[in-house]
């Protein structure tokens, strides 16, 4: 396990989308429509989990909140996000005017039984005890209320195609891996009902395949390493490697064999420490 100071070295400013940070431009619009398009895929599944007139939501991991933003354009929902960059916070209330708490799981002081739907995209997998984790998130959670989680799927097809080359370990930042029958063993432990999972991401799985198969084309990686060198025609690049990868995306998430998967779970009690 990489020592705390070494995970937070992993994650420089531009590891978050900050739309304001780009360039203007046509570049920078033809991302920002293409973002929000794919997260329509996100907010399609979440909707599923929304009941009442005005359910509470809270998604953390957050970032600069396009998420959010795409949830409360289609759905009407105001969710809150939690977020442990200052950066990404700030972002998300500049741009978007949401409501987003800065810090962690472990410290973040957030109310009890106060949500009814709680996301969770692409952050277990950066936790190194992720059932403590997901035990603290449930105390925020209202009696009946939906965990939605979404993580790398080491059962996949493209993990077994590209082993260490799999773009879905993203080491160090990555710590913990998941298949969807251990993620649904871990929340039955902590007091969860978890339901069918989900094998298609619109917005990960094809680009997982891409970023595999062309790691110095993938525009957050650019950015990370503040590479710049013919940055338009890379990015033109990865996004027609990225359409071409989609039918196979498909394809494996029809085989059960997704890059990444969903899996909602309802809380059944109060959950307890996982030890």
């Amino acid at each position: 396990m990489p020592e705390p100071r070494a995970l937070a070295d992993a994650y420089p400013r531009p590891y978050w989308w900050i739309a304001q940070d780009r360039p203007r431009g046509l570049s920078h619009k033809l991302e920002t429509v293409y973002r929000e398009a794919v997260l329509r895929h996100h907010v399609h599944v979440a909707r599923r989990h929304l009941a009442g007139s005005a359910p509470k939501v809270l998604d953390v991991g957050c970032g600069s909140g396009t998420f959010l933003h795409v949830l409360r354009r289609v759905t009407g929902v105001a969710g809150e996000g939690l977020d442990a960059s200052p950066d990404a916070a700030q972002a998300a209330q500049a741009a978007y005017g949401l409501r987003v708490h800065v810090g962690d799981i472990d410290t973040a002081d957030l109310p009890e039984q106060g949500y009814d739907l709680i996301t969770l995209f692409h952050v277990l997998e950066h936790l190194p005890q992720p059932g403590d984790a997901l035990s603290r998130v449930g105390r925020w959670l209202a009696p009946g209320g939906t965990l939605l989680l979404q993580v790398p799927n080491l059962d996949s097809w493209q993990c077994r195609w590209f082993g260490r080359r799999w773009s879905g370990l993203d080491i160090p930042r990555h710590v913990v891996g998941f298949q969807p029958h251990a993620m649904a063993d871990l929340l039955r432990r902590i007091g969860f009902e978890p339901g069918p999972p989900r094998f298609f991401s619109l917005r990960d799985n094809a680009a997982a395949i891409a970023t595999s198969l062309a790691p110095a084309l993938d525009p957050v990686a650019m950015a990370v390493r503040g590479d710049n060198r013919l940055a338009i025609a890379r990015k033109v690049l990865y996004f027609a490697l990225l359409a071409a990868a989609q039918p196979l995306a498909l394809l494996e998430a029809m085989a059960a064999r997704g890059g990444t998967f969903f899996l909602p779970a309802r809380r059944i009690m109060t959950p307890r420490s996982h030890a």
